[in-house]
């Protein structure tokens, strides 16, 4: 072990053994907490300097990544963006073609049935039964239009929530219809209230607990 490694362990096995019961204790307690204040300034004099040239060479690292691969995400994306508007466009083609061919399919058995009833018309109920058994098969051709398959590139849909109405949701959640983990609590924020208003916070379903947390300095 080095010095340091043993400086800062001597502390740590004195406190698991130390009692606070008498008023002089809890003096030598005190003093105690300032020698490890001293002790924990000599472990940041040792290590702050080499986390400080870490970080700056992780944040050098990160930025010389962040420009080499700007251009490939660029590149990426404008690629992307062109096959899924592709893809879009071909199926608002497909949809079109599917209306033309689903209203071609919708005439054709409304002229079948006109001529079903001018058949029954004349009293020609055999060749109305065909006729109109004709309309019931109109068959709708389904409509597909193929794209191109690459391989490694494929099309998956993502789906997202997006809040409309915040007080609906929150409803939900008091109804039963929501789970509780869709609305959780901002506690930053509450915990920021908390310490702005202290127990006059009064916020429902909230309330304000007080703990007492013990500092010390090199004097």
């Amino acid at each position: 072990m080095t010095d340091l490694s043993v400086e800062v362990s001597q502390p740590l096995a004195e406190a698991r053994v130390f009692r606070v019961v008498t008023q002089e204790q809890y003096s030598g307690a005190g003093e105690k907490l300032k020698a490890i204040k001293g002790l924990m300034q000599k472990v940041n004099a040792t290590f702050d300097p080499i986390i400080s040239k870490a970080y700056a060479a992780h944040r050098e690292a990160v930025a010389q990544k962040k420009n080499h691969e700007g251009p490939l995400i660029e590149a990426e994306g404008i690629y992307k963006r062109g096959m899924l508007g592709f893809q879009q466009e071909q199926e608002r083609i497909r949809r079109e073609e599917q209306a033309r061919m689903d209203e071609l399919a919708r005439k054709e058995r409304e002229r079948l049935e006109a001529r079903a009833a001018a058949a029954e018309a004349k009293g020609k109920a055999e060749k109305a039964e065909e006729l109109r058994n004709q309309a019931a098969t109109v068959p709708a051709p389904v409509v597909q239009i193929e794209t191109p398959k690459v391989s490694g590139v494929s099309t998956r849909e993502v789906h997202k929530a997006v809040v409309t109405d915040l007080k609906d949701l929150l409803q939900g959640v008091i109804d039963g219809k929501v789970p509780e983990g869709a609305v959780l609590a901002n506690e930053p924020f509450l915990n920021a209230q908390a310490r702005l208003q202290k127990s006059s916070l009064n916020y429902p379903g909230v309330k304000v607990v007080t703990e007492q947390i013990l500092s010390s300095r090199l004097s």
